[in-house]
């Protein structure tokens, strides 16, 4: 049995955003290097003898405390609401910051010493797989640009897309990097730092791109027809998806009427029984409006992105299908094509950085919690978590068990 504390991995997430699970740890690739660095025989099948799961050594300790904070005396319901939420809070936060190793070495023929030592290495196995062979460090939403040298003087209307799409890529990717905390002060081999490079990708559009992209498309050809008709659609599709909005936020918001119900009212008076009724209805509406606040902000934030998207799309169809005649004598195409180099090499160099930033923050996912250690028998690797899930409902129920407890004392006294 092994406890590891993770690093850099919260809310099931490795730093750069892609998911975590604890079967990572057990992934093929991994053990597949532990069976290289131990000599384990190609015939044993050593995946029956790894288990990983969410656990933590200090459950045990916390759930001790807790009761003894519930055995106080003169707590209030509100406090004992309290203290058990706070627990609850507490014991999943220390599961997801931990995971539990369990290796039968029995399964593969070891003896224990073989079986500690593997269970020692297998974490760093697991840092050393995945930072090297996965994308567990870039940012989700930063993708790495590369555009073809046929396509970079943009004499086109294909290769023109073909850079539209890498730009885009560049804006996105500098967005994500300027909304994290982590890349503040990040700067690439030039000097140049994610807002500056931001700033000079706007400056491209203004004075190359935007023109560039508006004479190809007044070739009119096969690929620009194409383009223009799917993007109408899609515009089509976002206007109708707002007005699909509209009508669910005018239905949210638009007040409404209560008729009073007159049924039963002979045991009380008329004066009474309107009063009574208006203010039910007017607390069910409160309630109705309280109840609908997160769906119509959800709502809004939806209706807001779609126009925002379909607002761009406009501007695009806007530049490609205007009737304008625009020369292209007095677009300096080499200067251009200089400066989009430019761009991608910089956007590139970020984005390594940024990477290796976070790969010397981290330089290992995990710390070393408790163990390796054999309890007193050595257990079969699935059921050590089964005794683990076992204690910590143990734990929480007794919780519970001290709340009831409690609260029949409170009213038996």
């Amino acid at each position: 049995m092994y406890f590891i504390d993770l690093n850099g991995i919260t809310n099931e997430r490795y730093p750069g955003g892609a998911r975590f699970s604890p079967q990572n740890i057990v992934a093929p690739e991994v053990l597949s290097e532990v069976r290289r660095r131990f000599q384990i025989d190609p015939k044993i099948k050593m995946r029956a003898a790894f288990t990983a799961a969410y656990g933590s050594p200090i459950i045990a300790g916390m759930q001790r405390y807790y009761q003894r904070r519930l055995e106080a005396r003169n707590l209030t319901q509100t406090d004992l609401t309290a203290i058990n939420t706070e627990y609850q809070n507490e014991l999943r936060a220390a599961i997801q910051s931990s995971v539990q190793i369990d290796i039968n070495h029995s399964l593969m023929g070891l003896d224990t010493a073989a079986g500690m030592a593997i269970a020692r290495a297998l974490p760093e196995i697991w840092t050393e797989v995945y930072s090297t062979r996965f994308n567990i460090f870039a940012n989700d939403g930063v993708t790495p640009v590369s555009i073809p040298p046929a396509d970079e003087k943009m004499g086109s209307v294909a290769s023109v897309l073909v850079v539209d799409a890498a730009l885009d890529t560049m804006r996105k990717g500098l967005k994500a990097l300027a909304e994290d905390n982590r890349f503040s002060g990040l700067m690439s081999e030039q000097g140049v730092s994610v807002a500056t490079l931001a700033e000079r990708l706007s400056t491209f559009d203004s004075i190359y791109f935007g023109t560039i992209k508006a004479v190809a498309f007044q070739a009119k050809d096969g690929v620009g027809i194409a383009y223009t008709t799917v993007t109408r659609q899609r515009l089509a599709e976002l206007m109708r998806n707002v007005a699909q909005y509209d009508a669910a936020l005018d239905k949210l918001l638009r007040p409404r009427q209560s008729v009073p119900s007159t049924e039963g009212a002979g045991a009380f008076s008329k004066d009474a029984l309107q009063l009574g009724e208006s203010g039910i209805a007017e607390i069910l509406q409160l309630a109705e409006r309280a109840s609908s606040n997160e769906f119509i902000h959800e709502t809004l934030k939806k209706r807001q992105d779609t126009a925002f998207e379909a607002s761009a799309l406009q501007k695009e169809l806007d530049i490609v299908t205007s009737e304008q005649a625009i020369a292209d004598l007095g677009i300096p195409r080499e200067q251009a094509t200089t400066a989009l180099k430019e761009l991608v090499k910089q956007y590139d160099d970020l984005l390594a950085r940024a990477d290796a930033s976070l790969r010397t923050q981290f330089r290992s996912l995990y710390t070393p919690s408790a163990g390796p250690f054999v309890p007193g028998s050595f257990l079969p690797g699935y059921a050590v978590p089964a005794l683990f899930a076992a204690g910590a409902t143990g734990g929480l129920l007794g919780v519970l068990f001290a709340l009831f407890a409690r609260r029949r004392g409170s009213s038996a006294a």
